[in-house]
């Protein structure tokens, strides 16, 4: 065995082993994560002036002239526009803090799913099968995660910042605070050029068992 090959096996089996405890941690994350939602929104206190839970979500925003401390909204006065992950004072209810910490336990879920397919793919590398036929389909299962994601994402971004922003109000005169619709078509590609991947390794897959019946 050449040390180019011991090279490659050693990187996959260090793989492998990232992978496994990468699934271990990710599951153990949520369950911890989504008891601690629940006792967090369960002890909130209903005076919003003792309150102290923030939330994470990623919104839009303009920021507009201020004049004498009253902000014109108005379709060219924005100064600066933008999103990003904004950082918000859940004020009203328990609503907010539910629904963006629930969307981020269905795409976590959705990514603990992924890190298991990549496993499997891992595991049969390290047994030197990768001309088994369950490869091609594995590698096009994590292409279907990667659309997928790039798909539910978004809509859920946008569905949940309509429905946060409704909950907690704006929080300033001159900031204003948009739900985002935002589709990374690159993932959105990516996810594609991987299926494209699987149907090469299922036909590598297939050229490798003729060869091995012919033999």
């Amino acid at each position: 065995m050449s040390e180019e090959h011991l090279s490659t096996m050693r990187l996959t089996v260090g793989v492998k082993r990232f992978l496994d405890y990468s699934c271990l941690l990710v599951a153990a994350g949520l369950i911890i994560w989504a008891i601690a939602v629940v006792v967090i929104g369960v002890n909130i206190s209903s005076e919003p002036n003792e309150r102290h839970t923030d939330i994470h979500f990623l919104l839009g925003f303009k920021v507009f002239q201020n004049v004498e401390g009253v902000a014109e909204f108005t379709e060219h006065a924005e100064l600066i526009e933008g999103r990003g992950d904004i950082k918000v004072n859940n004020s009203k209810s328990h609503f907010a803090w539910y629904l963006s910490n629930g969307i981020n336990e269905v795409m976590g879920l959705l990514a603990l799913y992924g890190l298991f397919i990549a496993r499997k793919i891992f595991s049969l590398l390290e047994k030197r099968e990768a001309f088994n036929h369950e490869v091609p389909t594995l590698i096009q299962k994590i292409g279907y995660v990667i659309i997928a994601w790039n798909i539910i994402y978004p809509i859920l971004t946008y569905i949940g910042g309509v429905f946060i922003l409704q909950d907690i109000g704006q929080h300033s005169s001159a900031i204003q605070l948009n739900p985002v619709v935002y589709f990374n078509l690159g993932g959105f590609f990516i996810g594609l050029a991987v299926l494209v991947l699987a149907g090469v390794m299922k036909e590598a897959a297939n050229i490798h068992e003729e060869q091995a019946l012919t033999i």
